[in-house]
Parts: C-alpha cells; sequence; structure tokens
C-alpha cells in the first residue's frame, strides 16, 4: 500500500518538471464527458542521429584531423508552445525551437570562421513532412579561441490543431545539413 501512494507521490511530483518545456496555453478542450483540460503536450524533437554532427574539411585531398576546418555538433534544443484553440477545439499551436551548438575550430581553418548549415522539419503521426526549413549559421573564432558554445535565434512553427489534435501528433526532426561525402564519414564515426 505504502508503494503506491510513493509511486502516486513521485509520478504527480514529476508532472510540473515534465510539462516544463511548454508555456502557458490560452484556450482548452473539452472532453467527451463536457470537463475542459488545458492541452500542454509540445511536439517530440528527435536530433538525428547521423545528422547530430558535422566534420567539414578543407578543398581537396586529405580527410585527417589536420584537414579538418571544423567540427560541430548540436548539443541541445529548447522547445516552447502555445496553443490557440477555438470554442469548436479546433486551432494552432505555435511552436518555439532554439537550437544550440559546440562548435572546434579545425587545423585547416584559415579564416576563424565556418557556416553551418542545419535544418528542421516538422512531420505527423503518419511521418508525412509538414513543413521543412533549412538555415545557416555562422561562428567566429576570435583570438586564440578555437571552441564556442553558441544559439541559434527562434525558429517558430505554427500548426493547424483538428478536433482532438495537440502536440503528441507532431514530430520535429533537427539534424545537420550534409552532404553525401558528410554523411558517409559520419556513418563511418557511429559504427566505430
Amino acid at each position: 500500500m505504502k508503494a503506491i501512494t510513493l509511486t502516486r507521490f513521485l509520478i504527480i511530483g514529476l508532472i510540473p518538471f515534465v510539462l516544463a518545456g511548454c508555456s502557458i496555453v490560452e484556450n482548452a478542450y473539452e472532453d467527451v464527458m463536457g470537463k475542459s483540460y488545458r492541452p500542454t503536450v509540445c511536439p517530440r524533437i528527435s536530433i538525428l542521429a547521423e545528422a547530430s554532427d558535422l566534420t567539414k574539411f578543407k578543398t581537396g585531398p586529405g580527410r585527417d584531423i589536420i584537414d579538418q576546418t571544423v567540427e560541430s555538433n548540436i548539443s541541445g534544443v529548447d522547445v516552447t508552445c502555445k496553443y490557440d484553440l477555438e470554442e469548436d477545439t479546433s486551432g494552432t499551436l505555435n511552436v518555439g525551437v532554439v537550437l544550440h551548438f559546440e562548435a572546434t575550430m579545425g587545423p585547416a581553418n584559415k579564416v576563424n570562421k565556418a557556416v553551418l548549415p542545419y535544418f528542421l522539419a516538422v512531420v505527423d503521426n503518419e511521418k508525412n513532412i509538414l513543413e521543412r526549413e533549412a538555415f545557416t549559421q555562422e561562428i567566429y573564432f576570435k583570438g586564440n579561441i578555437v571552441k564556442a558554445s553558441f544559439q541559434d535565434e527562434p525558429v517558430q512553427f505554427i500548426l493547424p490543431l483538428k478536433r482532438g489534435e495537440d502536440g503528441s501528433d507532431f514530430e520535429i526532426y533537427a539534424g545537420f545539413q550534409l552532404t553525401q561525402e558528410e554523411v558517409k564519414y559520419n556513418r563511418r564515426r557511429l559504427t566505430r
């Protein structure tokens, strides 16, 4: 009996932390019993394993560490959600996504900067792409600094909601926009 009470306490105690990634919602859904509730679920965010790292090399032959111009990874993501629901419970979900990056300047980088292309894509439960956007992030390495942590500007997605839908009906994929050679390089690294 005490174990059940403790489990309930832990589950209820964790709810604010699980919901902390979403902002306050404006309106409420109404369930089949006529009781209203506020959806608070944000879409799942997946950083694709094969596209979470980017290593760029100088032009020409050579793919050793001395040929690298930059090595970067997507180190984290912040998500905010704001629901705007109509009386019939349809409406929109405004999702804000901020990606965090880490980068190291490689020995072959002679200009102290790098351009990192990345993408964000929204899919539905059947993995249909609803929206996809490509971005570039420029990094400058000043003075003797060879490592940098930074985040890009927030990206906003406005997702139309049908009756009964919420953030769990969507997923957002993030990753670097890679060339075929960069994909092969990442695959080799992942298998080591």
